[in-house]
């Protein structure tokens, strides 16, 4: 629906216009009269209406006055002049003014109501052809902001889209907000929104490059001083606009650049965020304060010998071990380790596996990109932990093929009441056999196993639910919710509403 004003000395012509016409009939659901230019330039500053129908001579500031005023400020998208004078210097100042009409007195209805159609047209055409550009803008802004193209001739333009004056504000500064998607945070699909913040002098705009994230550039005239921080200004942008805190999401910041290095300071926001696979209780990154840091190669720690080795010898609860160790030494070093080095050596580590295991170049690239686009510990950490599961069975070394299929019917069947006989059965298998054959592959007892996997699940759905404990414990294969609670405390030393009020 539109906003229409009418401006008119005389209030009987006022009222005419406003009462003469079914204006709801056309989409006008409001209509706004002022009875001189003066007021006019208020109500288009506060109202914004989309249609001004207005006469020329009023006392105080004549109609084209009040047009030249509210064109250097907010002008709406349309405007009748209307006139009982038909000198040809009134419609020909009108018309260098970008008016829409010029209509003379006495106004016929069916031509008022003809030149407002006309304008609510033109203002639905023009309101298309600026979706369309912004959609096209937002598709070279974010291969800009990439750096896949990093050259974008009329770039100025390209911003004059979304209202920024790349003139006036010739520094930008980057910022990516990625919502906590495990704790059940899906902001609504973000149309770019446009803003300032007043204290800083900083225009912004507020788009959303993938599924994933958001960006938001700061525009302004001046780069930061020296030592200087604007505390807090990202987050005000983000958690304002998506309705998100900070507990419940992550947000990388790059520095100040110049306009053309823009594509500078998103990069610099992405290297902020990796620092998530270090520090994982941290939720805002700064590229400025994290660049100053003494970091140092991986230690002898880090050696993609071991854990490849304990794989191969179907020591499963050796690697898992490993895996514990390593994060104990991510955290316990985290002042000295760069996350690229980290992503590095987990890379390395998914290639002397799949070398090891024959894996063709589709099979090793998937794993490989999911290790390498990680960028929170917690996901690293589980990816990491059950990546034995993501090995293929017929080309398995060492590794029993009865075993990956007792893997594959506990992952299908876990919420069921899963017992050994019963697995063992079901896999066409002597008891005896399996017990013992699944004890040697995975280094512990069918039950203890079991029981965390089901454990590792039911974190997995404390996180990234809001289903009640006695339903995760059922959908974990616990009728009874006591036995449940009792196991999940001995396994995570932690009640499971305890567990779920901390990551909260």
């Amino acid at each position: 629906m539109s906003r229409l004003l009418v401006c008119d000395d005389e209030k009987w012509i006022r009222e005419g216009i406003a009462g003469a016409i079914d204006w709801a009939s056309l989409g006008i659901d409001t209509i706004l009269t002022a009875r001189d230019g003066v007021s006019a330039v208020e109500i288009v500053r506060g109202q914004k209406p989309d249609i001004v129908i207005t006469d020329i001579r009023m006392p105080n500031l004549s109609g084209l006055e009040m047009i030249e005023a509210i064109r250097e400020t907010i002008c709406p998208k349309r405007i009748i002049v209307i006139s009982g004078f038909s000198d040809f210097e009134y419609a020909r100042t009108a018309l260098q003014l970008g008016v829409s009409d010029y209509l003379l007195k006495p106004v016929n209805e069916d031509a008022l109501r003809e030149a407002v159609k006309k304008c609510l047209d033109a203002a639905r055409e023009d309101e298309l052809a600026l979706r369309l550009r912004r959609e096209a803008g937002l598709d070279r802004l974010t291969l800009w902001l990439n750096h896949i193209d990093a050259q974008i001739p009329g770039l100025d333009v390209l911003l004059s889209g979304f209202g920024i004056d790349a003139e006036r504000t010739p520094f930008v500064r980057a910022g990516i907000c990625r919502p906590d998607f495990s704790r059940g945070l899906f902001p609504a699909h973000q149309t770019p929104v446009t803003g300032a913040v007043e204290e800083t002098g900083a225009a912004y705009l507020l788009f959303q490059p993938s599924a994933s994230e958001y960006a938001c550039l700061f525009f302004r005239d001046r780069s930061e001083d020296p030592g200087a921080r604007d505390t807090g200004l990202m987050g005000r942008v983000f958690y304002g606009n998506l309705g998100i805190t900070e507990a419940g999401s992550f947000t990388g910041e790059g520095g100040w650049t110049r306009l053309e290095d823009g594509w500078v300071s998103y990069n610099q926001a992405e290297t902020a965020l990796l620092y998530n696979l270090i520090y994982a209780k941290q939720h805002v990154f700064m590229y400025d304060e994290l660049r100053g840091r003494r970091e140092k190669p991986l230690t002898a720690d880090f050696r993609v010998s071991k854990p490849v080795v304990l794989l191969a010898n179907r020591r499963f609860a050796g690697y898992r071990a490993w895996v514990e160790e390593i994060f104990g030494a991510i955290n316990g070093g985290a002042e000295q380790i760069n996350p690229r080095d980290l992503i590095a050596f987990f890379s390395s580590l998914v290639s002397g596996i799949g070398r090891l295991w024959e894996l063709d170049d589709g099979e090793l690239e998937a794993i490989r990109d999911e290790i390498e686009t990680v960028w929170r510990q917690e996901d690293l950490y589980r990816k990491l932990l059950f990546l034995p599961e993501r090995l293929p069975p017929e080309r398995q070394v060492g590794v029993k093929r009865n075993f990956l299929q007792a893997l594959d019917y506990i992952e299908k069947h876990y919420s069921q009441p899963v017992t050994m006989a019963g697995t063992a059965r079901a896999l066409e298998l002597n008891a005896s056999y399996f017990s013992k054959m699944f004890s040697e592959c995975a280094g512990e007892p069918f039950l203890k196993f079991l029981t965390r996997y089901r454990m590792e699940k039911a974190k997995e759905m404390l996180r990234e639910s809001n289903g009640k404990i006695y339903e995760i414990s059922e959908k974990t294969g616990y009728a009874d919710y006591r036995i449940f609670s009792k196991n999940f405390k001995e396994y995570a030393g932690i009640s499971p509403a305890g567990f779920r009020s901390r990551i909260v």
